[in-house]
């Protein structure tokens, strides 16, 4: 009995055992072990277009549910030489099937730290363990391996286009490169600084195209093919001559670009049409209004209105660059120089607005430029405001109140109370008509239409918020400026603050009349801000030359015309601005 007992208890204790360990070292094909899946993968080497949506490789493994087993796989990948997965990624899959898209591998290729340009092998496996027994041992399918690589996009031409280039921006100046099988030539003229790249085709489309890999080094050249816009980083030479630029797109997921400096030569100036652009033109920046200048062989001739506020240039073509620039100290006559890119812009400013004469030789590149007088006064020399936007509402009883009152024979300025709830135009006599409305067929909502006739749209403006405002109308440009007033400060110099945006002294209101007192070193700048904060430095209120008559500026090309002379008494002025007259006084303090 002994023995019995002991045998009995021996095989009580072995089955206990069993059963606690039976989560460590199961039985494989036995009661609560899970079967390992087997993988397949479709196909076995996949070529990626990075920018496809169809599935690219499909991974299918058998379903291993049992009595008692609730399978939960865990998809994991990764690539050649990772034999322990850890550097790959993995994805919970509810089912028995895992796709990818040839955009999802292109992304996944980037995770793990595979290079699709080059190739690689994507290796995968599937893991699976119990929903219901966390500590079950999990089961690994075989391990299956995909040969990827990205697509070869075939190159049939390329075309260098840029403001480096000779043929700027214009695709229909732009020539194929020189083709011997993968290899693309092109020997011409590169600008320095001036960026430049490649399109695939020259059909008016700008994409595909072949660009910089990155940003950070636009000299060094990393080429790749790019479908669509988005990362168009562009290329940069830093010496300007004569190159020849080589491409050898043997391998387009590797593509080698070399540029040769052959030497300093001068590149003769393609004229496709000479426009002039700029905000001191009546056209602006609009590239569509620019006006172009008549061409007679090589000279060209343009005649028209300058402001002394803005600058203008001559692009080569209707875009931005190439373009000719009278040079910033040019004066009335000289050379012009050419400009490629917003780094080599250069302003120059004509003494007083007007109409002018420019003459261009394109054989020398020779200019004059005549100034031919100030414009004619308007037929209606005078502008009323008129509104219920106004405090005096629509009116045709015209007095100083809401007079325009002229800056120059084609500015007129006006200053007080806007409401958002009403509309204005300008009136130019005691009727209805003609009045300056707005241009309705504009996207510009301050661009100005003379309404001759009652039949004519009485279009009118709006500001979107209650407030004084700066109104300016421009009969040359045929554009408003509407300006919000925050309050009146003194900028400058000549003031105990200088030019401390922070620190500058207020106005004090009484309706339309601003008071400030205080000291004004004389011949110093000094202007009058209509914000204050810290980095707006415009727009302005300036007195003009004549001491009192106020204008507006809207940036740095707006000079500042009056200074305080060195024989007044004393430094100290109380300076009175009433926006009813748009008039400025100044006097010398009592105190």
């Amino acid at each position: 009995m002994k023995k019995l007992f002991t045998f009995f208890a021996l095989t009580a204790i072995a089955s206990l055992f069993a059963v606690s360990c039976k989560d460590i070292t199961p039985t494989p094909d036995g009661p609560g072990a899970i079967t390992a899946p087997t993988l397949t993968v479709t196909p076995s080497a996949a070529v990626i277009d990075v920018d496809s949506d169809e599935t690219a490789l499909t991974f299918n493994w058998n379903d291993v549910a049992a009595d008692g087993i609730t399978p939960v796989y865990s998809f994991q990948v990764t690539k050649e030489g990772d034999s322990d997965f850890s550097a790959g990624t993995a994805f919970e899959c509810d089912g028995t099937k895992k796709a990818f898209s040839h955009a999802e591998i292109a992304a996944l290729a980037q995770e793990i730290g595979a290079s699709l340009d080059k190739g690689f092998n994507l290796m995968a496996r599937v893991r699976v363990t119990d929903k219901n027994d966390k500590n079950i041992t999990p089961a690994v399918s075989n391990v299956v391996t995909a040969a990827v690589s990205k697509a070869q996009f075939p190159l049939e031409n390329l075309y260098p286009i840029g403001e480096a280039t000779p043929y700027g921006w214009s695709q229909d100046k732009t020539v194929a490169m020189e083709r011997n099988g993968n290899i693309f030539t092109w020997e011409g003229h590169l600008y320095a600084g001036g960026e430049f790249k490649f399109l695939l085709q020259n059909d008016g489309n700008w994409w595909p195209g072949l660009v910089n890999a990155s940003n950070d080094d636009p000299y060094t050249f990393n080429p790749v093919i790019r479908m669509e816009d988005g990362a168009d980083y562009k290329f940069k030479v830093d010496k300007e001559g004569k190159y020849l630029i080589t491409i050898d797109a043997t391998n387009t997921n590797d593509i080698k670009m070399t540029a040769e400096f052959l030497g300093e030569d001068t590149q003769e100036l393609v004229i496709e049409e000479l426009i002039i652009l700029g905000s001191a033109t009546n056209t602006g920046w609009s590239l569509d209004d620019a006006v172009a200048f008549t061409k007679n062989g090589d000279i060209y001739t343009w005649e028209g209105y300058l402001s002394d506020s803005g600058e203008f240039r001559f692009p080569c073509q209707r875009d931005w660059w190439p373009g000719l620039m009278i040079p910033a100290d040019g004066g009335t006559s000289g050379t012009l120089i050419r400009g490629n890119s917003d780094g080599d812009k250069v302003v120059y400013n004509v003494e007083e607005p007007g109409n002018y004469r420019i003459t261009i030789n394109a054989k020398d590149l020779s200019y004059t430029i005549e100034f031919l007088g100030a414009p004619e006064p308007s037929e209606f020399i005078n502008l009323y405001m008129s509104g219920d936007a106004t405090a005096f509402g629509y009116t045709t009883s015209m007095n100083d109140v809401n007079r325009l009152k002229p800056e120059t024979p084609d500015k007129y300025i006006w200053g007080g109370d806007l409401k958002a709830s009403g509309k204005f135009k300008f009136q130019t006599k005691a009727d209805w008509i003609p009045s300056y409305n707005r241009d309705a067929t504009s996207d510009n909502p301050w661009k100005m239409v003379l309404r001759n006739t009652y039949d004519d749209p009485d279009e009118q403006f709006s500001v979107e918020a209650d407030g004084t405002y700066i109104v300016e109308a421009n009969l040359i440009t045929m554009k408003a400026n509407v300006t919000p007033v925050e309050g009146i400060y003194v900028l400058g110099g000549a003031t105990e603050t200088g030019w401390s945006l922070d620190n500058m002294a207020a106005f004090t209101r009484n309706g339309n009349i601003y008071t400030w007192e205080g000291i004004l070193k004389p011949n110093e700048e000094f202007r009058f801000p209509l914000q204050k904060k810290s980095n707006a430095w415009w727009p302005c209120l300036m007195v003009a030359e004549d001491g009192e008559s106020l204008v507006i500026g809207y940036g740095d090309d707006d000079k500042t015309a009056y200074k305080i002379q060195s024989d007044y008494p004393a430094p100290g002025f109380t300076v009175v601005i009433n926006l009813d007259s748009m008039k400025c006084t100044i006097t010398p303090s009592e105190n």
